[in-house]
Parts: C-alpha cells; sequence; structure tokens
C-alpha cells in the first residue's frame, strides 16, 4: 500500500462490480458484477480461469473457510447458493479463458413448489487435458519418470557392494559316487575325501578378440545403422531398471560380447537425445555410465576417442542453456527474499 503500484489487473466485467473475495490460500480472487457473471482469477498468474452467468445477477459472494464451498447471494433471491469447489475432489485442469469470451449460462436451483417446469441440469464433461510431449523444441525436457531411475546409475557399483552380505551362503560339499581310497597297511579302508578338490579361484574363461555376442539391446542399437531411428533404443531404456541399464552399456564394449560399432551407435543415440531436448536426465545419466564403464576402450579407438566431440559440443550447449535458466531463477527468488 506504501508504494502504490498495480501489480494486477483483472479486465472482463461489463458493468458495476457487486462483490470481490480472496480464496483462504489467497490463490483465487472471484468477482461478481451486475452483468450476471462470476468470474474466477488466478492471482500469480493473472490469468481468467472460470467463468460462468446466472440469471440473476449476483450481490453478495464469499468462500468458506476451508474453501470447499462458496456462498452467493442474488437479487430479488431470499436463500443462499453454495457453490462446491471441485479441485478438492476431483482433478480440474484450470486454463486460461480469454475475458471477452462467453460464459456458460447455469441455471439457479430453485424448490420445486416455485418450479414452472422441471428442468434437467445437463453436465457438460470437459475433455481432460493432455500435456504434449515436448512443449517447445527449445525447452529442456525430462523423462518424467521417478527420480531413483536415473541417479543411482552412477553409484550403481557402490550400492551393490552395499547391499552384498559379507559371508555369502555356501552349499555343502557333495561327496563323490565313488570314493577314491587311500593304500595303508590297516585293514581299514580310508577314503582320499580331498583328491578331488579343484583350485578353481584364479581362473576365469577369456573369449577371442573378435567375439561377438550381442544382447537385445545390442541387436536393437546394430539396427540403428540403416534406420537411424533412435526412438525404439530410448523406449527400451525407459523399461530397464537401473542394474539392468548398467549391465547393457557394460556389454556394449569388446569385453563384453559388443562391439565398438555398437559403443558409437549408442553415442549418436545420446547425440540425438541430447539435440531433441527430449529426456535430458536419461541422456546425462546413460552417458556418465558408458564413460565410467568403457573409459578406456574410447580412449584406445580413434572412432570413439572422434566422436566425442560432438557429444561435448552439444553437451555444453543444452547444459549451459539450462544453467543460464536455472541461476536466473535462483537469482530472482534470492531478490524477492532480501525485500
Amino acid at each position: 500500500m506504501e508504494t502504490r503500484t498495480v501489480v494486477r489487473k483483472f479486465l472482463g466485467h461489463t458493468a458495476q462490480l457487486t462483490d470481490a473475495s480472496f480464496s483462504p490460500d489467497s490463490r483465487w480472487l472471484v468477482t461478481s458484477a451486475m452483468d450476471c457473471t462470476i468470474r474466477l482469477w488466478d492471482v500469480p498468474t493473472g490469468h481468467l480461469v472460470d467463468e460462468f452467468s446466472t440469471e440473476r445477477a449476483c450481490i453478495s459472494l464469499d468462500f468458506s473457510p476451508t474453501g470447499i464451498a462458496l456462498a452467493t447471494a442474488h437479487v430479488d433471491c431470499l436463500g443462499l447458493y453454495l457453490w462446491t469447489n471441485k479441485t478438492l475432489f476431483t482433478k480440474v485442469t484450470l486454463k486460461a479463458i480469454t475475458p471477452t469470451d462467453e460464459p456458460p449460462m447455469i441455471d439457479l436451483p430453485e424448490h420445486p413448489e416455485y418450479q414452472d417446469e422441471e428442468v434437467e441440469e445437463e453436465i457438460k464433461t470437459e475433455d481432460e487435458y493432455t500435456s504434449p510431449e515436448q512443449l517447445d523444441k527449445d525447452m529442456v525436457t525430462m523423462s518424467g519418470l521417478a527420480a531413483s531411475r536415473w541417479q543411482n546409475l552412477l553409484n550403481i557399483d557402490i550400492i551393490k557392494r552395499r547391499n552384498k552380505p559379507k559371508e555369502p551362503p555356501k552349499a555343502p560339499k557333495a561327496a563323490p559316487f565313488f570314493l577314491p581310497t587311500v593304500p595303508t597297511l590297516n585293514p581299514d579302508v580310508q577314503f582320499d575325501l580331498g583328491s578331488n578338490d579343484q583350485d578353481n579361484s584364479g581362473s576365469k574363461i577369456l573369449a577371442p578378440i573378435n567375439f561377438v555376442n550381442l544382447t537385445d539391446f545390442g541387436k536393437l542399437l546394430k539396427t540403428t545403422k540403416q534406420t537411424n531411428n533412435f526412438a525404439p533404443v530410448i523406449e527400451k531404456l525407459k523399461t530397464l531398471g537401473p542394474s539392468m541399464i548398467d549391465f547393457e552399456i557394460k556389454c556394449l564394449a569388446p569385453e563384453g560380447g559388443g562391439s565398438v560399432e555398437v559403443m558409437l551407435q549408442f553415442l549418436r543415440c545420446i547425440e540425438s537425445m541430447l539435440q531433441s531436448n527430449k529426456d535430458f536426465e536419461i541422456a546425462e545419466s546413460c552417458l556418465g555410465v558408458f564413460l565410467k564403464a568403457n573409459g578406456s576402450t574410447v580412449a584406445q579407438e580413434e572412432a570413439l576417442r572422434s566422436y566425442l566431440t560432438n557429444i561435448a559440443t552439444c553437451h555444453d550447449v543444452t547444459w549451459n542453456r539450462l544453467q543460464e535458466r536455472l541461476m536466473y531463477g535462483i537469482c530472482v527468488v534470492q531478490n524477492m527474499k532480501n525485500l
């Protein structure tokens, strides 16, 4: 009040205002006028979000203390009318309405003794608003998946070590069908139970250098070389859990049965996600796991090493734009808090 600065203007009524009231949380402002209309305004955005007209003008209105109902009084009507707040009981999408649009007419309910004829109230079902996949091509869009699906990817090894039991259960040693005997001078038979024990702790299976055994995800990546369509690969990633994503990415390297060709296609898939500004958090987390698990292979292969330049360029462009918006929002909030 000291500055006397107008911060919001709500235009739309065509006659004298009769009353106005704020909702309990001060987010909405409901107004009435002699033009027989009642309008609901969203204060933070300044948009008209709901309106209707009645046969008789509303002369007074007010919200209930909890915001469940709106009470109105009308010209030449002795009673009060209660309007239920639907947003408290069902999902309602409030969209901005043009103030110049003609508001719908709603009949005021009357006692049956004073009704000349029975009027059936038509309930208009509002189509549920469906958000588009991407609001704007220049806006960074998240996948909408749970944060645990991608936040744990970079620390999946730590989580596995922490959840691993200290002493795994040991299976009982099974005796062989034919027990070997030890020759002795005594008539008692002695069995050599340790003759079949073999120390396999240091053994491992070595795959051939050119051995390729792609997983289903790897095969899906390989097909993108001809189609250049990474949509099926991205949808496959969304269905996998953190442990499975970590496994599939590690299997792309030649040591895991993959190939350099498949690894290059994976980098192209990440580049496509960054260029489209879709599924940003999935692209960043998968790229981090890829470099962490296959960093040595990428450093040795010239094709992979050179392609990282394209990835770095796309990453910098997207992240710098996002960081600029985030820092602007943080600065505005900090400035408002210091007022």
